[in-house]
C-alpha cells in the first residue's frame, strides 16, 4: 500500500513539475462528469488538458513532458461539448520524439474518444493534445492511470 501510494504521489509531482499550464477555459459543466465516467473501472483521475476556441486559431495545441512509469497504464478520454463530433488527438512521443501511439488512425480517418497506453519502459515522454475548435466548442482530455 505505502508503495502505491509513494508511486501515485510521484506521478502527481512529476505532472506539476513538468506539466505545462493550461491557457485557456473552458465551461465543462455539460461534459466533464460524462468524460470522467469513460476513464473507465480501476483507473484514477490525473488530470485535465482543457480548450476554448482561440480567435484565429483552429487548433488548440497542448504539449507537456511527464515521467511515465513502467507497467503502468494510462487511459485518455477525449471528450467536446458536440458529444457525436469528437475530434481531439492525442499523440504520445518518447524521449526522442517519436511518435509511440495517437488516437488518431491517419489511415481510415477516424478519431478515438478513448486511448489506452500501457508503459514499457519508465522515462520522459511528450503528451500532445490537438484540439480541433469550431464556433462556440471546447473540448477536455482527460488523463488517469491504473497500476497494475
Amino acid at each position: 500500500m505505502k508503495k502505491r501510494l509513494g508511486s501515485a504521489l510521484l506521478l502527481v509531482g512529476a505532472f506539476i513539475i513538468f506539466g505545462n499550464p493550461v491557457m485557456a477555459q473552458c465551461d465543462q459543466d455539460g461534459f466533464v462528469d460524462n468524460c470522467a465516467g469513460n476513464l473507465g473501472e480501476g483507473f484514477s483521475y490525473l488530470r485535465t488538458f482543457e480548450a476554448e476556441e482561440i480567435e484565429g486559431s483552429t487548433n488548440y495545441p497542448y504539449t507537456g513532458a511527464f515521467l511515465f512509469r513502467k507497467g503502468v497504464n494510462y487511459v485518455f478520454s477525449m471528450c467536446e461539448d458536440v458529444a457525436d463530433s469528437s475530434k481531439i488527438v492525442v499523440n504520445i512521443y518518447n524521449r526522442t520524439r517519436k511518435l509511440v501511439v495517437s488516437s488518431y488512425h491517419e489511415e481510415t480517418d477516424k478519431y478515438f474518444s478513448k486511448m489506452l497506453f500501457k508503459c514499457n519502459a519508465t522515462g520522459i515522454f511528450f503528451v500532445q493534445t490537438l484540439m480541433p475548435l469550431g464556433e462556440d466548442k471546447c473540448g477536455i482530455t482527460m488523463l488517469g492511470f491504473s497500476a497494475e
